[in-house]
């Protein structure tokens, strides 16, 4: 009797999990800010020598103290630092913290580049009407999976294109505003989420898988207009965390825009017979027209 009330219990929460996962969504393709407040000082980068890099830190580490004083601006690193000691760097990875020693070089510096925040451009790919849940992506923000405090989206409009070229990937830049539009309360790989008011200014889609051939997407590269523009799916690879898809741009308008893919277009929607099959992620740097893409479902995992 208890292992068929066990059975019929975890029946009705898996019928309750399918449930709650959303069938259709908005498809949006709309740029906005993305702003995101981390514990410490986010690492941003690091010079061509850098001890801190040397001694295990990575892109997207928050440093939060050194020895015992704790740093809260890229101004309070320097007075900590002589040349020839030791110091432990304790950083926040992933939500847990480590301790690197690190022997300070004689230009007295660590090498690395640390930011109060981080902020950048992105595409909002989907909304959910009836929950508020939204998904994005960001050059410069997502790719790094910084640890989180708190973050906001604001309204953004695109103001130039730098189109890309073999070996050179293009940008978008943006004039963003400063009136809040959504709380972002996770930042993944797969993904930027958190919950917005933001407008349904599309019909609602079904969700589907990808197939090779044909597709769409929808981005926002001109002011704050979204327009789509027609794609090819050359390749699948269901079992990749974040670059489902491989995709070239086949549309004339956008390669005459942005030559492709461009740093800033992460997050727009994909498109395939009428269902939202997944999102920008990456352009392929020697290759410009060419990029790839995160499917809805990995999207979608990552947001619960």
């Amino acid at each position: 009797m208890r292992r068929v009330f066990i059975s019929v219990c975890l029946a009705w929460l898996l019928a309750l999990s399918a449930a709650a996962a959303p069938e259709t969504l908005v498809p949006v393709g709309r740029c906005v800010g993305i702003t995101l407040a981390t514990p410490g000082l986010c690492v941003v980068g690091f010079a061509e020598e850098s001890a801190a890099q040397e001694a295990g830190l990575r892109v997207g580490d928050c440093l939060v103290a050194i020895d015992e004083a704790v740093v809260e601006s890229p101004q309070d690193i320097k007075p900590l630092l002589k040349a020839g000691q030791t110091v432990v760097l304790r950083v926040l990875r992933e939500g847990r913290e480590n301790s690197f020693t690190v022997r300070v070089p004689d230009d007295a510096t660590l090498g690395m580049l640390v930011r109060d925040g981080v902020s950048g451009i992105g595409t909002v790919t989907f909304f959910d009407p009836e929950t508020g849940l939204f998904g994005a992506l960001g050059h410069g923000v997502s790719d790094d999976g910084v640890t989180l405090v708190s973050g906001t989206i604001v309204p953004a409009t695109v103001v130039e294109v730098v189109p890309g070229r073999p070996g050179h990937p293009g940008t978008l830049r943006g004039a963003y505003g400063t009136a809040s539009i959504g709380t972002v309360e996770k930042n993944t790989p797969a993904g930027i989420f958190g919950y917005a008011d933001l407008p349904a200014e599309g019909a609602q889609m079904p969700l589907g898988e990808p197939a090779l051939g044909a597709a769409s997407i929808l981005t926002n590269v001109c002011g704050d207009t979204v327009a789509e523009y027609e794609v090819e799916i050359l390749d699948i690879d269901p079992e990749a965390q974040t670059r489902n898809l491989l995709l070239q741009v086949t549309d004339p308008a956008l390669l005459d825009i942005t030559g492709g893919v461009v740093q800033g277009m992460s997050g727009s929607v994909i498109l395939q017979d009428g269902c939202i099959v997944g999102a920008v992620t990456h352009v392929l740097v020697n290759s410009p027209d060419m990029g790839y893409g995160i499917s809805i479902e990995h999207m979608l995992e990552a947001a619960t």
